[in-house]
């Protein structure tokens, strides 16, 4: 990823006008970043052709890439202009796409978003998408454009900010291939408002169940008022089964509250699920914190392996059967090997991977098979060190 040494933000029309857009946009230097924001409405969509061709044709200047991110609000009544400004957006593809429409999207709406997302792939390895507003109001809407994201291999990050989402009740994502998603490691469902009817335990229960076999998701956040502790309870089962889900926040508040909103205790406590809640929440953070340990150990393991010689077996750098880089030869050492065996022995499966690695199952043996008189000659300051640096006592 390129450094970007400055970084321009543009808001159009409310704080820079056309000419200072088009002065930035036509910039070649590729230390500049451009974050833009266009607020269009039916006058705007129709006096500013202009600004509109020179978005669209970011990408055929010297650095195309100039303009990192691009945000659509579409305040159009208009039913053409609106679907003008739609059209526009899918147009006028950054790496970090925002669109925000209170109007809901039909299907034929909906399936057009999804061949736009199929068209990054000509553009980026890697993308973030955000859609804003009352956009899958339809039912079907967002499962066409979900499924366009899970299956386009190239959005790693997808926020949805949305004032209801039906279709997480109707099977959407038990019907869709995010338990064998390779590409997106950050899926956002919140809600602008909350509100006790949007429960969607059946949609999360979908979602856990995709959660035991994915092996790419790093985080999930959802909007407290989406799930209840059936919903949580579901969450934690399937948190057994996963070992890459690095943050789980089911305590997100809707995009209309502030932080400064939630000052009752009594409330907030019903929201976060009553006291069970609350004692559920502790075991998510557990699991968590668990992958984030398995996750250094195997960056540990891969970084020992970047430093050995090309000429070495190739079988070194072979991925096991879920895609993961299996463990250096050199990762643990042998004085903090009895606490890491004890932090992965609370997690069954991190414990097994652990130890289906043939190197580690001769550590194992050399470690039993050392002599006696070198543990008895340890000195009590080098045991006290080793319980310091080594870290069991986190777990």
């Amino acid at each position: 990823m390129v450094d970007y040494e400055e970084a321009i933000y543009l808001y159009w029309p409310d704080e820079n006008s056309t000419e200072e857009v088009l002065t930035a946009l036509r910039i070649n230097d590729a230390d500049i970043c451009i974050s833009l924001t266009c607020d269009f409405d039916d006058e705007r969509m129709g006096t500013s052709q202009e600004l509109q061709d020179a978005i669209m044709n970011c990408e055929d200047s010297a650095y195309p890439y100039n303009l990192r991110s691009l945000s659509i609000y579409n305040n159009c009544d208009n039913r053409e202009k609106s679907e003008r400004c739609l059209d526009f957006f899918l147009q006028s593809i950054t790496i970090n796409p925002t669109y925000m429409d209170s109007k809901p999207w039909t299907l034929v709406e909906a399936q057009k978003v999804a061949t736009g997302i199929a068209s990054f792939s000509s553009y980026f390895t890697a993308a973030d998408l955000t859609l804003s507003g009352d956009v899958f109001a339809i039912e079907g809407t967002f499962e066409c454009v979900f499924n366009a994201v899970i299956d386009g291999g190239i959005i790693d990050e997808f926020v949805v900010q949305a004032e209801s989402i039906p279709d997480l009740k109707l099977g959407c994502i038990g019907r869709s291939n995010l338990a064998t998603n390779t590409t997106l490691k950050k899926l956002e469902l919140c809600l602008w408002y909350e509100d006790d009817v949007v429960v969607v335990d059946e949609g999360i229960e979908q979602l856990a169940n995709a959660l035991k076999s994915n092996r790419y998701l790093e985080e999930i956040i959802i909007t407290r008022s989406f799930i209840t502790n059936t919903g949580h309870r579901f969450l934690l089962e399937s948190l057994r089964d996963n070992i890459t889900l690095l943050n789980l926040d089911k305590k997100a508040l809707a995009m209309g509250m502030h932080q400064d909103d939630d000052v009752n205790e009594d409330e907030t406590l019903h929201r976060e699920g009553g006291i069970e809640g609350r004692l559920l929440q502790s075991q998510f953070d557990r699991h968590m914190k668990l992958n984030r340990f398995w996750k250094r150990l195997k960056k540990r393991g891969n970084d020992d392996e970047d430093n050995d010689d090309e000429d070495e077996d190739d079988s070194d750098n072979d991925n096991d059967e879920n895609g993961e880089k299996e463990l250096g030869r050199r990762s643990i050492s042998m004085e903090i090997l009895p606490d890491v065996l004890e932090i992965l022995a609370k997690k069954p499966l991190l414990l097994y991977k652990f130890l289906r690695e043939e190197d580690h199952t001769q550590q194992l043996g050399t470690l039993y098979d050392r002599p006696s008189h070198r543990i008895r000659r340890r000195s009590e300051r080098l045991f006290k060190k080793r319980r310091i640096t080594a870290p069991g006592s986190k777990f």
